[in-house]
């Protein structure tokens, strides 16, 4: 008997083992394999891949400072993606959650000149509306996907028609009115808030029973039926954690980065809600890897600024190495799940 324990004990820390170390593997030949690819396309292009990779990676991860600040709401738009997906539920509404969050956390700064109900009501407001999306979703059967890409449009213009016509600084027509000084936050603020929001919700997803029925729904629903899990509940929930967490990173924009205003373009926030999406892939759809993965991700997006203005890249150059970059990083990720979702395991 003690022979077959030691036998099993022994196999098992072999298959953790060899767990572990593919996951170190899988991320080091997925970006080998796109820096690769980005090489050959910058050649192609006529630049010189290591003159463009010393550039970015040198001047992207060397200030340290702004690099946590910049990946503040990167943070924040991860969770908005991965939370309601471990509960099966695609949440592509990052982006209008992070305006509707944005605008409500700057016009309660102007009443409250207070950051914290700033904050507080830029997050409930972007829950309200991932709520919408997912009450839609589980009692009328509208596609999340649908609903949510309205929404990011509808929101996009009511954000800048608002801004434009309502609350514009009459010295600067194209922004709002700056954020009150008693309710600007320090940029250093915006790391930790992000950061300690994510090892809130690795906790409650990994930790406690809500967690738990949310992963069992995302794995498979009739588990969860038979499990007597309440589906539409959770999937609601999920929705609204996210574009919580959403709200919160549309929040941060404004009161934790110099000027404090919105413009109505939305140069701050566009496309911080989208990007979240491959933020939440890179990260495993795991809280602290979204933290890591963000970091990541501002560092080439830094550089990426910086292989424009040292070099003459054009912008669609740096964006079109972040997006090989990404995708070729998240590929093992979803293959994983796809074969999971067949009942094999890796």
């Amino acid at each position: 008997m003690r022979k077959i324990f030691l036998e099993e004990a022994g196999s098992l820390y072999q298959r953790r083992a060899l767990r572990y170390l593919l996951i170190f593997l899988e991320p080091m030949t997925a970006f080998a394999i796109a820096t690769l690819i980005n090489a050959f396309i910058l050649y192609l292009l006529r630049y010189d891949p290591l003159e463009v990779y010393s550039v970015m990676f040198l001047t992207g991860y060397s200030d340290i400072h702004y690099l946590f600040i910049k990946s503040s709401p990167y943070i924040a738009t991860g969770l908005a993606f991965s939370t309601p997906f471990l509960a099966g539920i695609f949440n592509i509404g990052g982006e209008g959650q992070l305006y509707v969050g944005a605008l409500t956390a700057l016009l309660a700064s102007y009443v409250s000149r207070n950051f914290l109900i700033s904050i507080l009501t830029g997050s409930i407001a972007g829950a309200l509306l991932s709520g919408l999306i997912a009450f839609l979703r589980v009692y009328r059967n509208v596609n999340e996907v649908v609903t949510a890409i309205m929404l990011n449009w509808i929101m996009y213009y009511i954000t800048s028609y608002i801004i434009t016509v309502y609350i514009y600084d009459p010295f600067a027509p194209y922004q709002s009115r700056p954020v009150p000084r008693e309710a600007v936050i320090n940029p250093d603020l915006m790391f930790i808030i992000s950061v300690f929001t994510a090892l809130i919700i690795y906790i409650v997803l990994f930790y406690t029973s809500i967690g738990y029925m949310m992963r069992v729904v995302g794995r498979s629903f009739r588990s969860a039926v038979y499990s007597g899990i309440n589906i539409k509940r959770i999937m609601i929930l999920s929705m609204m954690i996210g574009g919580g967490s959403a709200g919160l990173g549309g929040a941060l924009i404004p009161l934790g980065t110099s000027p404090h205003v919105l413009d109505n373009t939305m140069s701050a926030l566009y496309g911080v809600g989208f990007m979240g999406i491959g933020i939440g892939l890179l990260g495993r759809n795991n809280p602290i890897g979204i933290i890591i993965a963000s970091i990541f991700i501002s560092g080439l997006i830094i550089g990426g600024q910086n292989v424009e203005r040292i070099i003459g890249a054009p912008p669609e150059v740096v964006d079109v190495i972040i997006g090989i970059t990404i995708v070729m990083l998240a590929i093992p990720y979803i293959l994983r799940n796809i074969l999971a979702k067949r009942g094999v395991y890796i």
